[in-house]
């Protein structure tokens, strides 16, 4: 008797898924649905621990406060980069929701500058790799419209 390892299995398994159901309504339907309550939970617990101090390396905050020129081939601008301990009073979570648009999760997070009521969002994308549930699953962050970075950041006039 021959037996083949798992990583084959489910390999051939989420070809023959893929394969067979990927057009059907009924399984998108169902594939949407799983989407929508792994979505909620996972919004629903960065919602409720969220801690600044787990994005500061990600947003270039430091304990020191600095600036940032960005130029263009128009203009240069100067930006005020806050330090940890003003971090707070100038950049608010305003919390994540997901979205699926499909069958694809897309967790959706917004920050916005206090000061000058601008905000940034990204669009976390999350999947199994080449649509196939096998593997670890990945999440491909984007920025929202082409919003630059630098949106959290204040200008100095």
């Amino acid at each position: 008797m021959h037996y083949t390892a798992s990583e084959t299995r489910e390999k051939v398994f989420a070809k023959w898924i893929k394969q067979i159901f990927s057009d059907d309504p009924q399984y998108l339907q169902i594939k949407r649905n799983c989407s929508l309550v792994a979505g909620n939970q996972v919004c629903k617990k960065i919602n409720s621990a969220f801690s600044a101090n787990n994005i500061f390396s990600f947003f270039q905050i430091y304990p020191f406060e600095y600036y940032y020129a960005k130029t263009t081939a128009h203009e240069t601008t100067i930006l005020k980069v806050p330090k940890q301990a003003d971090f707070n009073r100038t950049i608010q979570f305003c919390g994540c929701v997901c979205d699926v648009p499909a069958s694809q999760l897309n967790i959706i997070s917004t920050f916005k500058n206090v000061h000058t009521g601008k905000r940034l969002q990204f669009r976390n994308e999350c999947r199994f790799s080449h649509g196939q549930f096998n593997g670890t699953p990945e999440a491909k962050m984007y920025v929202v419209k082409d919003t630059p970075l630098t949106e959290l950041y204040e200008p100095i006039k």
